[in-house]
């Protein structure tokens, strides 16, 4: 220990503290870096749309082509840009000519590069230096050409337009995401219709892909009411965009669910109702969503926050019932679903009593073996006779062979598919005025 006043003399260093400084200054350094190339990389094209580039680039320089990556090389005088892959060109977009040759060799950084895997196809657009050497990064736009649809749908019109990108064209496209609200990431919607509809009446129709993205290429000139129809999730209202070289109009949905179950008085599954949602005031852009309920006797609605009734169609039935007591309209209860990324209400109801026939039964071979997997098929017996919906008068056996169907009270005629069987079971005729549940025995090909 030092005393005040007195000179410090160092000693030599022990050659493990000597280790364990430069252990320091090289931890120090590495996250000096990484650092550094973090917030100099931070330009990373997915953020950036491709027609958002190309207006901000000098256009003399720009290179855009798709390729088939062969082999990366690392050059010793390459300087800031020593990786270089080559690509055989399969289609040239801008800047390449049209006696440019089959390959072209395209430089990229250590620090900021873009990384090719060999044999794959991209979408790439690179800048011809001073030097005439094509270098591109992560600031550039380079996706796999499997996820650029849209950028493909836009590079292949305008290179089939004379005017090149002398005057950008017109481009209206976006996104339909999902926010699952637990994660931070957002997962693309495919399928959902999109509508741009113009001030003339026009109206421009796609889907989103895979991606869930959708475009439309050089519309006519003007204002657009675009609206976004989903499959499983709401889409929100919708949204007003010019078309311009470069307008992009997204879209967040939301999966807000009123689910349920239909319940008989027993407290057995409903099945084969059709269960509508009605909307106590309206709702934009949703309608009467209906479900059919399977054997299960769930359904589910997703829709947008606010305040519904329930109504279901029994099968066999004229007079549809009301949530929650299964009566009429003047009875209907009132789910409010609030707002919220995945807000759920629960909607579970019984029916009143009502005649129903319930067939229980079992499927079996001749040696009494059960039948696991067999379709037993509940046909009427009397055309226009108000039977069940079309599917729902079949059920499938459970692993001991039994089965069990819930219809109007009507006469039946029962017939089994076995699995592997050529022929069916012979038939049973089922129905009685008398009989609320009855019990059915059927054989595989007999």
């Amino acid at each position: 220990m030092a005393i005040a006043g007195e000179p410090v003399r160092a000693g030599p260093i022990r050659p493990e503290r000597l280790l364990l400084l430069s252990g320091v200054v090289r931890f120090a350094s590495l996250v000096w870096f990484t650092l550094s190339v973090a917030h100099a990389c931070s330009c990373h094209p997915a953020h950036v749309p491709l027609c958002a580039q190309l207006q901000a680039a000098d256009l003399a320089s720009v290179v855009l082509f798709t390729g088939v990556a062969q082999e990366t090389t690392s050059i010793a005088s390459g300087g800031l840009w020593p990786l270089r892959t080559r690509f055989q060109v399969r289609e040239r977009f801008w800047g390449t000519g049209v006696s440019a040759p089959s390959e072209l060799e395209v430089a990229t950084s250590i620090v900021c590069g873009a990384s090719f895997a060999k044999g794959q196809e991209y979408v790439v657009r690179a800048n011809r230096g001073k030097d005439g050497i094509l270098k591109t990064g992560m600031c550039s736009f380079h996706l796999p050409a499997t996820e650029a649809k849209t950028e493909l749908l836009y590079l292949r019109g305008v290179s089939e337009r004379e005017r090149g990108f002398s005057v950008l064209p017109r481009y209206l496209f976006g996104s339909v995401t999902y926010e699952p609200g637990s994660s931070w990431r957002s997962i693309p919607v495919s399928g959902v219709r999109i509508e741009a509809g113009a001030e003339n009446g026009a109206v421009l129709r796609t889907d989103t892909d895979d991606a869930g993205r959708f475009a439309f290429f050089d519309p006519p000139e003007g204002l657009y009411e675009v609206r976004a129809s989903g499959r499983g999730t709401f889409l929100p209202s919708s949204r007003q965009a010019a078309a311009t070289a470069c307008a992009e109009v997204s879209f967040t949905a939301t999966r807000n669910r009123v689910e349920g179950a239909l319940l008989e008085a027993d407290g057995e599954p409903s099945g084969c109702a059709v269960v509508e949602l009605l909307p106590v005031a309206a709702v934009p852009a949703i309608g009467v969503p209906r479900a059919q309920v399977g054997h299960s006797g769930r359904y589910v609605f997703a829709v947008p926050p606010g305040r519904y009734s329930l109504r279901a169609r029994l099968p066999g039935e004229s007079v549809p019932v009301y949530y929650p007591h299964g009566e009429g309209e003047e009875t209907a209860g009132i789910i409010d679903l609030a707002p919220g990324p995945e807000a759920t209400r629960e909607g579970r109801w019984k029916l009143p009593d009502r005649v129903t026939l319930m067939i229980e039964g079992t499927v079996a071979q001749p040696d009494g073996t059960p039948v696991a997997g067999a379709v037993v098929d509940a046909s009427l017996r009397e055309a226009n006779a108000g039977g069940p919906e079309p599917g729902c008068n079949r059920s499938l056996t459970d692993n001991d062979g039994r089965f069990r169907l819930r219809l109007p009270p009507r006469r039946y005629t029962l017939r089994a598919q076995c699995p592997g069987a050529v022929d069916g079971s012979r038939a049973v005729e089922v129905g009685s005025p008398d009989l609320r549940v009855q019990a059915v025995q059927l054989q595989c090909g007999r």
